[in-house]
């Protein structure tokens, strides 16, 4: 703020004189009154880099700053929906504050949390990887809550908490909705903020998936957001994806949660060694979706797939450039080395599969050549190798799961009640 050249000691500077203190005046004049384009293209800057509290604070120093801005208040505005931020810390309730880290930029921002959390009157469900919070009432009726820690908005929803642990929480929007996936990955649920109850995917059986089950389950995983729409894989590399129709009310189309669906809309790779032994992850980077591939990686065939949500088929990628992978059965992230210096120690073109917390894969360049090559080494092999340090961090966030209130909740309490029948946790 331009106010703070007035708050330094007088005995560090020589007392002002009136011309001096003219020119500081003039100045501060200068800066409140800057064209309204001038100032909207500067606080757009901020939003490009999804600097959001620098926003927020851009619209404090002055009415005019304000009034040539738009306001954060409406939590359902996707200019003010972060997304290249992730939270570190594991629990929200170790401390007052958490630790927001952006996978654009590398810049660390400590956040003091949000008065509805820290005092206890929502429980705490789960956080999106751009950093959205997914709250649900502690007192009857049970409802759900989105709260952007960045500007404090909440968006309301009419659905309560869901009662299943929670794996992972993701927000769209158009409308806004929340998608929640269960701990056991083996239904994913989603309401918008008019749904009356949660919609589940109950279409996973047989037929939804390639044959030769040999036993291992047809659990589901990495639950991602990409153009719209949701997306997540099986065992097998087969891509689930959301179907919506729209409908008509007056003269505007609409979607909502109720017209939803979810279905196999991919085949998973058609070669023989993706079998039971093999994984596969769902990874979003730099405006593409990736899928790919964990276990026995043979001798140069792909490893890392685009999945073209038009056609509807898998391209396999030759080359990831200078990109790194990180991807684990929880979550998965991408990186580009060289947009920030903070970056210099994660090796491009190489796959951290981070439930291993190993680098399997390496980007040879081309499949025509070398193609890929499984090089197993370990993330963590020396304290004092920089290279640990970073990748460690990403790896810690991509297998651990935020403390959620719902698994200390009744029905896996000891009691076996439900959260309703239990009653306000806050008495």
């Amino acid at each position: 703020s331009p106010q703070l050249c007035l708050r330094v000691p007088q005995k560090e500077i020589p007392r002002p004189s009136t011309t001096h203190l003219k020119l500081v005046m003039a100045d501060l004049v200068f800066w409140k009154n800057l064209p309204y384009d001038i100032t909207r293209k500067i606080s757009e800057s901020f939003l490009a880099t999804d600097d959001i509290d620098h926003y927020v604070a851009f619209r404090a120093v002055c009415g005019n700053w304000r009034r040539a801005t738009d306001s954060t208040a409406d939590a359902t505005d996707p200019k003010f929906m972060p997304s290249k931020w992730i939270m570190l810390e594991h629990s929200i309730h170790d401390n007052d504050r958490v630790t927001f880290f952006n996978l654009s930029t590398g810049r660390r921002l400590r956040k003091k949390i949000p008065t509805e959390v820290r005092y206890r009157r929502y429980f705490f469900v789960g956080i999106t990887k751009g950093g959205l919070f997914v709250l649900g009432q502690r007192a009857q009726p049970y409802q759900t809550r989105v709260l952007n820690p960045f500007t404090g908005a909440m968006a309301r929803f009419k659905v309560h908490i869901p009662m299943e642990q929670v794996s992972s929480v993701v927000v769209t929007t158009s409308p806004m909705m929340v998608f929640i996936s269960n701990l056991l990955n083996d239904c994913v649920s989603w309401a918008d903020q008019t749904s009356e109850e949660w919609h589940p995917a109950l279409g996973f059986g047989e037929g939804e998936f390639r044959t030769g089950d040999w036993g291992f389950g047809d659990g589901h995983k990495n639950l991602t957001s990409f153009a719209g729409s949701m997306y997540i894989t099986n065992k097998y590399g087969s891509i689930i994806s959301t179907i919506t129709d729209v409908y008509k009310e007056g003269n505007q189309w609409k979607r909502s949660a109720g017209t939803i669906s979810m279905f196999t809309t991919i085949v998973g790779p058609n070669f023989e060694l993706a079998h039971g032994s093999n994984n596969f992850y769902l990874v979003e980077s730099e405006g593409e979706l990736l899928l790919v591939m964990d276990g026995r990686v043979c001798n140069g065939m792909p490893v890392v797939y685009k999945v073209d949500t038009v056609n509807k088929v898998l391209v396999p990628v030759r080359s990831i450039g200078s990109r790194a992978l990180f991807v684990s059965s929880r979550r998965c992230l991408s990186i580009d080395t060289t947009k920030s210096n903070k970056f210099h120690s994660i090796e491009s073109g190489t796959i951290y599969y981070a439930d291993r917390s190993v680098v399997r894969a390496y980007d040879q360049g081309s499949l025509a050549g070398s193609g890929w090559e499984e090089e197993p080494k370990y993330v963590f092999e020396s304290a004092t190798n920089p290279f640990s340090k970073m990748a460690e961090l990403l790896v810690n966030y991509c297998t651990t799961i935020e403390y959620s209130e719902l698994q200390m909740l009744p029905p896996y309490g000891e009691e076996g009640y439900t959260y309703y029948e239990y009653g306000d946790p806050s008495d």
